[in-house]
Formats: C-alpha cells, structure tokens, sequence
C-alpha cells in the first residue's frame, strides 16, 4: 500500500519528534510506576502521555540509525554535518567532564533531581540528532518535496499550539478587561498545562509572529492583497497585546527587508505598513484611552505592576543579559573551559557560579527551596562554549557564517524579494530573524522549536529549485 512508504514512515517519525518537543521526565518510584499510571485520572493520564512523549526519541535513534544505513549513503548537508558533530560532541563533554560525577549522591532527593537531570539532558541531544538523521534519511532517498512537507507539518503543529494558547489568554483578557496579557492567570509559571509547565509568554508569542512572516510573504508574492492585509492587522494587534520585545522585532525586521529590498513603490510600502500595522496599534491604543480615564487607567497599571511584580527577596538583582553575559565569561576564565560540560550547561554552572560570587538577594524563597533566576546563557556562542568549549565555539560561529552566506545570495544574487517564491522568502526571514535571535537568546544551539525551524528554513532558503509552485 502506498500509505506505507519510506517517506511516510519518516513523516511519522517527524511527528513523534515533534511531540517531544518540551517534554521533560517526569519521576515515578519504580514499585508505583504501574500502580500510577493505571489508576484511571486525568492527572495520571497526562503523565503517561508526558511519558511516551518524553521517551520517544530514544526509541528513534536507533530506528532511524538503523533506516539511514539501510539506504544508500549520500554526502549530508553541510549544515546538518555540523550539527551532528555539535551535538555529539555535548555528549562526550557531558560524561567527560566533572559535572556528571556531581550527579553521584546517596540523599534520595539530590538523587531523584540528578536523574531527572540527566535525563532531560540526554533527552535534548536525542531530539536533536532525531532531526538530523531523519533529514539525511530524506536526502538518501531523494525525497525532493521532504523537506518543504515537513515543514508545512511543523508549522501545523505549533500553530495548533499557539491557537490553544492564544484563545485562553483572549479569553482571559475578555473576562478580566486587560488591555495587555504580558502576565496572566493562563501563563502563571507556577502552573501547568496537561501535566507539562505552561510556556513563557514570549514563547507563544514567538509562534505567531512565524505566521506573521508566512502571511507577509504571501502579501509580498501575490497579487491579492486585502486576505494577507486582514490576517496581518489581526496577527500584528495579538502580538502587540502579548507585548514581547522579540516579536516587536520581527516585526520591525521584515518591514526593515520589505522597504530596503521589496520593489513595491515607495507610496504604497507606506500604505501597507499604516494599513497593516500603525493604524490597528492607534486604533487599539485610542479604544483604551476612551474606555478608561487617565486616573483610572493610572491606578489599574499600579496595581496591575504590583501584582505581577517579580517576586524576588532582592533589591539590587538584575535579568539584564549584560550581567548574564559577563557572569558566563567568568566561568570559561575561572575554569578554563577548553572541552566543555555538556547539554544545558550553563544552568549547571551559572547555578554552582552565582551562590559563590554574587550576594544571596538574588534568590526567590519558595516553598523552602531556593530558585536562582538568569541561570541561561542568553547568546547561542556562549551557550555553544560551556557545552562544547572551543570546539563546540568553533562549529555554532561556522552554522552562523553558512546561514549569513545563504542570506546574502538570497537577497541580492537571487533577489528573492523581487521574485514569486513564497516559502524561499519566508525561510530566509525567518532565517534572519533566529540568527538575531541567536545573539540574546540560546536559540537554536539547543533542540527547540527555533533549533528545528532553523535547519528547515536553512534547506528551504538555500534550495535552488522553487518549491512555491502549485501552491
């Protein structure tokens, strides 16, 4: 049957990696494990499902190492090459180094934490390579449409995502009359969403804003305006309620692209970008000012900054990446860091690093327990060296340059913005936009969603054939 193909089996294999996308392990003592899960409640069901999801990718490797020399070799994409040795690499590091012996303890709950480490540690490399020998798989095979489907899947599955979320915090800001959702009750971080944390705000609103690029594509590589126009005014007011300085600029990226290399005629680049966004964003501020009084609208902020006020015992603590940044570069000088420590190392040793040289006011009491916040490296490259010292350095600057190099010759060799290649435009946008995301995010160094849209948008942008027809 024709439903059972190597391509589709891959596409099975793409979404199962899909679905593990933030899973993380979830610990049971081995005598309950059974007990626990056959206990019929919805708690418990979303913990098994939470469990396959978390495991599945070690059920992949092995299938798709065994799928990968069962055809016929062919040299891997450059891209995908390095990321295979980054990864790879992490792993050697992780076990290599001294962190991993940290993980030996006899006291059950530094024991349960280590292994949940590990895990989810070893979890994130899996993933990573999952994507990878899936890719190459394709390639072997030749599957010249593989890339482009699985592409349109992703965007699917994080769309449902963002559409979930999405309606909640609308229907929130509903009931609770708010005119932005930056904090809400939906969000909480102390919460949960079937039995996994929710995500951070910034996250969904990362979601959308890839649907604002496809749809601005649209509007740049066809005819019909006024579809694309609506969708982006909707798209545009959702992300500026959110209000994320990420997503602010993406936007302002793709209309710096679309007025410097779009050869639209300057009076109606103007017209869209009123249409599209100043106007809504006026119209949306105006209905507020209306609606609320100046002193009502004054009380309702401080309450509201109050209330959502970080709950931190410090007074002179500071998120700003300037800090992080310096903080992890006197890590690498302080331990010398030439190979390494392996998957998410930085919150390993930001958190050994800040109780010993910072003051004790940057920590939350909660529950008894002390949370260090700005435990992330906060740059793709820093991330890259405390995981895989110079090494791992060296291969994360050499994606970067490819990923330059394939903007460059998209824009001004193959002028994409001037032709009618709708997915080339949008990859190379969003290419951009990751790779500037790279700079005050970990991004794409770790397996993500940005790590996955990365290598896709990579392929779709350095494609030579357009891959826009019949759509």
């Amino acid at each position: 049957m024709r439903m059972f193909t190597k391509e589709n089996l891959l596409i099975f294999l793409w979404l199962c990696i899909l679905f593990s996308i933030n899973s993380i392990y979830i610990y049971y003592p081995p005598l309950q494990e059974i007990t626990s899960f056959l206990t019929f409640s919805q708690k418990n069901i979303f913990a098994l499902l939470n469990s396959i999801r978390f495991y599945f990718p070690f059920l992949l490797v092995p299938i798709l190492i065994i799928l990968f020399f069962s055809t016929k070799v062919k040299r891997p994409s450059l891209i995908v090459s390095l990321f295979f040795v980054y990864f790879c690499w992490q792993l050697f590091a992780f076990f290599y180094s001294e962190r991993f012996v940290k993980y030996s303890s006899n006291i059950l709950s530094e024991k349960i934490h280590n292994t949940a480490s590990l895990w989810d540690n070893l979890h994130l490399i899996f993933c990573s390579i999952s994507v990878l020998l899936v890719i190459s798989i394709a390639r072997n095979l030749d599957l010249k449409k593989f890339i482009k489907k699985i592409l349109i899947i992703s965007l699917i599955f994080v769309g449902m995502i963002a559409l979930y979320f999405t309606y909640s915090l609308m229907s929130e800001s509903l009931v609770g009359d708010l005119q932005f959702i930056y904090k809400t009750a939906t969000l909480d971080p102390s919460g949960s969403t079937l039995g996994q944390p929710n995500p951070r705000i910034t996250g969904v609103s990362r979601l959308i804003l890839i649907f604002y690029f496809l749809v601005f594509s649209f509007l740049l590589n066809k005819n019909r305006k006024i579809v694309p126009c609506f969708i982006l005014i909707i798209l545009g007011l959702i992300i500026y309620k959110m209000q994320t300085r990420g997503s602010f600029f993406g936007i302002f990226l793709v209309f710096i692209l679309f007025f410097v290399f779009n050869s639209t005629p300057i009076k109606k680049k103007i017209i869209i970008l009123t249409v599209v966004l100043l106007a809504p964003i006026l119209l949306f501020e105006a209905y507020y000012k209306i609606k609320y009084s100046e002193l009502y609208a004054e009380t309702t902020q401080t309450q509201t900054q109050t209330q959502n006020a970080p709950n931190r015992l410090a007074t002179g603590t500071t998120s700003g990446r300037t800090q992080i940044w310096k903080n992890a570069l006197s890590i690498i000088n302080e331990k010398k860091i030439i190979l390494g420590y392996g998957p998410q190392a930085d919150r390993f040793l930001l958190t050994y690093f800040l109780p010993k040289h910072l003051k004790p006011d940057i920590y939350k009491l909660a529950n008894g327990k002390i949370v260090i916040y700005d435990n992330n490296a906060s740059n793709a490259a820093l991330y890259a060296y405390l995981c895989g010292g110079i090494l791992g350095f060296l291969l994360i600057i050499s994606i970067y340059i490819l990923a330059i190099a394939t903007v460059i010759k998209n824009i001004f060799i193959k002028k994409i913005f001037l032709r009618n290649n709708i997915f080339q435009t949008f990859s190379t946008i969003l290419l951009i936009y990751l790779g500037f995301r790279g700079l005050y995010e970990n991004s794409f160094s770790l397996f993500g969603v940005d790590y996955i849209f990365f290598i896709l948008s990579y392929i779709m942008a350095e494609n030579r054939v357009d891959l826009t027809k019949n759509i």
